[in-house]
């Protein structure tokens, strides 16, 4: 969806995912909006990605807490860094809470805390020029550690009444809480 919106916008797009079927997703919309001149997607891992270019912007959504190995995160991120041009930004939204919820864990989503974010971020490099919390709902924390072990209908019916019961809260307040909110946008420039 971002890689359309930039694409609208003039701008050259390239987007890479490590699922297949995200990418024939990505090339199926992006063909049928017209756009596919400025857009190219391609199969490949954060972690080792090499494409020989550098980029204005990286827009990097919800990727490193699916990357549950700490020394191909922090490859991710300086794969990220390395991308960008200097004084380039990346906007990077990942789930980051203030605390580790160890039940949240598994073998595809791992997420660090705000603080192990913005050491990694340091570590990389990269100036955080900001952070801003996108979901500060109470509920849905308390929902996501038992996510997994209930049936998945149930787990998606419990986490669709935490977001519909605390989404007018979340638009009033969880910009200026981010350390309430699981999810966190990051903006970050390559010194």
């Amino acid at each position: 969806r971002w890689s359309r919106v930039a694409a609208r916008r003039g701008a050259s797009v390239v987007g890479v995912d490590l699922s297949g079927s995200m990418i024939a997703e990505a090339r199926t919309r992006t063909r049928d909006e017209g756009l596919e001149e400025q857009c190219a997607f391609d199969v490949a891992d954060i972690a080792e990605l090499s494409l020989d270019r550098t980029f204005d912007l990286i827009v990097c959504v919800t990727v490193l807490q699916h990357i549950v190995d700490g020394t191909r995160r922090r490859s991710a991120v300086e794969r990220i860094r390395q991308h960008l041009r200097p004084g380039g930004r990346a906007v990077v939204l990942e789930a980051a809470p203030k605390r580790r919820f160890q039940k949240t864990d598994h073998a595809q989503f791992a997420p660090w805390t705000l603080g192990e974010h913005l050491d990694l971020f340091r570590e990389a490099e990269l100036r955080v020029e900001g952070v801003a919390g996108v979901d500060a709902s109470l509920p849905r924390k308390w929902v996501l550690p038992i996510y997994g072990r209930v049936p998945r209908p149930v787990g998606v019916a419990l986490l669709g009444a935490a977001t519909a019961a605390t989404h007018p809260y979340e638009l009033l307040f969880a910009r200026w809480v981010p350390r309430w909110a699981w999810h966190q946008l990051f903006v970050l420039r390559r010194r």
